[in-house]
């Protein structure tokens, strides 16, 4: 809104768009109504060119790991804060793709292979510390650049960041947690 008026319910929208010297992790969200805050986002992934090589082996598979704090209010709630000058108050959780309780598993992997995890922070207050219970990560992109490559435990992802980490699945099989927590915050 403001730039162009909402998609009408029922309708689709194309938008064509040429990206340059720009690859990796992103996602998108509806900039009106605090919709975000109800899970209206998604990921959007960036191939490299062709000609471009990219810096690491093909992955097994890849995952998407949206991760953002959760309020337990309505988006309609929320925007009357903002509209009358309130905060937003603390979140009341932190979610995984949607969820803020790991009953299920998310992903299956193969012993031995690596696979490329897209996380993204789409949250709208807390920076979120992620970690994959005794998998290290090796980070290979962020912001839309391949990096130097290091490897980590964890990894502090802020509101709207996004990264690429390749896991190798070399621990013995069994289910490992995905964890997210607040960082810079008070109350864990």
């Amino acid at each position: 809104l403001g730039t162009q008026c909402p998609i009408a319910p029922g309708t689709n929208y194309t938008y064509h768009f040429q990206v340059k010297d720009q690859i990796g992790s992103y996602f998108y969200y509806p900039t009106t109504g605090m919709h975000r805050a109800v899970g209206g986002f998604g990921g959007l992934r960036i191939y490299s060119r062709l000609l471009i090589p990219v810096p690491y082996a093909d992955p097994a598979d890849e995952y998407w790991v949206l991760l953002g704090d959760w309020f337990a209010k309505t988006h309609q709630t929320l925007k009357q804060f903002l509209d009358s000058g309130r905060s937003l108050g603390r979140p009341n959780g932190v979610h995984i793709n949607g969820a803020n309780a790991g009953l299920e598993p998310l992903y299956t992997m193969e012993p031995g292979k690596t696979y490329k995890f897209r996380i993204c922070n789409v949250g709208l207050k807390d920076a979120l510390n992620f970690r994959i219970q005794n998998h290290p990560m090796k980070l290979v992109e962020m912001e839309g650049s391949h990096v130097v490559q290091n490897v980590y435990n964890s990894l502090d992802v802020h509101v709207g960041q996004c990264f690429s980490v390749l896991v190798t699945a070399d621990q013995q099989p069994k289910d490992y947690f995905m964890v997210a927590s607040t960082r810079f915050t008070k109350k864990v």
